[in-house]
């Protein structure tokens, strides 16, 4: 039973549905990007869900919450699986690529409209902690005390992925309500549910006690590892992730397989790191470009803010890959626009340089230079010599003043 997922090596593009027949219980959004794993889940906010194998099957695992109780099922060309909110699936992709066409329907044309789950109503009513959590995250948008008091209660029955929602609220409250955040409880229902055997609340937990949060959360490396490690043989990409990345500080080779454990998952970060290590030759890599290239694509398609940046210094240069200005020019656009610093300032430099023909605006690209200066935090000489080269590069050009933005 699957959702949707565009896999490495399918690079496709579906157009986006922007409407459907008035009355329809179809719930109409667009779908893809490349991945390789899904983690399993259940689709709270569908009645029902339809997938539509476009391609010839490839191998990967379906319904089961842990590695060791999933069941296989392959969908060939044209097979069709329709599953109800209650299944818990994912998708894994082992080899080859696979590409899914999915519908999700609600059950009424009232629910499409006003994005309601009508479904868990009779739940609710007896309490049962699937139905309460599924409320709850329909609510979340329009009533979030409300969606909180549903997910409370579904956390007094152990419901697991209510344990985990609840910690993530009180840790990272949402819609910027500070005075909601309490560290102390978020730790607590993290390890109710990573008792539980719940994968994710391993792996987040784990990953935050490896670092420690000065005045929030003490750091326990052993602690965090063993939670990393538990998460890992439940075949979490994060888990994977975070674990091979502190077993190669602490000089252990093994990490480098955790590592490519999570890029087989197509893990964007972990495509990031494996693509630095084969740039730089380190952990015993080679220093290979053509391998370097493949997994800064990888990471880049994924959306990786970092590797989109790398990507087009990859492009702007013709280093391994074919010269293309213009295209470098938009990757490091959105690399800029996902926070990246080195993108922001490349997407400064073409715009003051008019680079891949994009249109050459001195002001905007003094902010970018700006923006990605002060990233650097408290690299305080770094920020003033980018200004400064961009001031002198722009007066160089005819410009004579620019506003310098604080």
């Amino acid at each position: 039973m699957f959702q949707t997922f565009c896999s490495r090596g399918a690079e496709q593009k579906v157009p986006k549905v922007l409407k459907t027949a008035e009355g329809s219980n179809l719930d109409c959004a667009l779908l893809l990007k490349e991945r390789r794993f899904i983690p399993p889940h259940q689709e709270y906010d569908s009645f029902a869900v339809m997938t539509i194998a476009l391609q010839e099957s490839a191998s990967y695992t379906g319904s089961g919450k842990a590695f060791v109780d999933r069941k296989f099922l392959q969908l060939g060309r044209g097979d069709l699986c329709i599953f109800q909110y209650d299944l818990c699936h994912g998708v894994d992709v082992q080899e080859g690529s696979h590409l899914e066409l999915v519908l999700h329907f609600k059950d009424s044309p009232q629910a499409v409209a006003d994005g309601s789950c009508p479904w868990y109503s009779k739940m609710v009513e007896v309490g049962d902690p699937d139905g309460l959590f599924g409320h709850a995250l329909s609510l979340v948008k329009k009533d979030f005390p409300a969606a909180k008091e549903f997910v409370e209660k579904a956390c007094e029955q152990d419901h697991v992925e209510a344990l985990y929602t609840a910690a993530e609220w009180f840790w990272d409250s949402p819609f910027g309500l500070e005075e909601s955040q309490n560290s102390s409880a978020s730790v607590e229902l993290w390890r109710r549910a990573a008792e539980l055997g719940h994968c994710r609340s391993r792996s987040r937990l784990g990953s935050l006690l490896m670092q420690g949060v000065p005045g929030r959360l003490q750091q326990d490396i052993w602690e965090g590892k063993r939670l990393l490690r538990l998460a890992f043989e439940q075949d979490d990409p994060d888990a994977a992730f975070h674990l091979g990345q502190a077993l190669l500080q602490d000089g252990d080779r093994d990490g480098v397989t955790k590592l490519l454990a999570a890029c087989a998952k197509g893990h964007p970060r972990a495509c990031f790191q494996v693509a630095e290590l084969y740039r730089e030759g380190q952990f015993q890599f080679p220093k290979d470009l053509r391998q370097s290239v493949r997994y800064t694509k990888w990471a880049a398609h994924q959306g990786d803010a970092q590797a989109l940046s790398n990507l087009g210094h990859l492009l702007i240069n013709g280093m391994g890959v074919v010269k293309d200005e213009a295209k470098a020019v938009r990757l490091f656009r959105h690399a800029a626009k996902l926070g990246a610093a080195e993108g922001m300032l490349n997407y400064g430099l073409a715009l003051l340089r008019g680079s891949g023909g994009v249109k050459v605006d001195y002001q905007e690209a003094l902010e970018w230079a700006q923006k990605s200066a002060a990233c650097w935090g408290t690299a305080w000489l770094i920020s003033s010599v980018l200004v400064e080269a961009f001031v002198i590069e722009a007066e160089l050009s005819g410009i004579k003043a620019l506003k310098i933005v604080n």
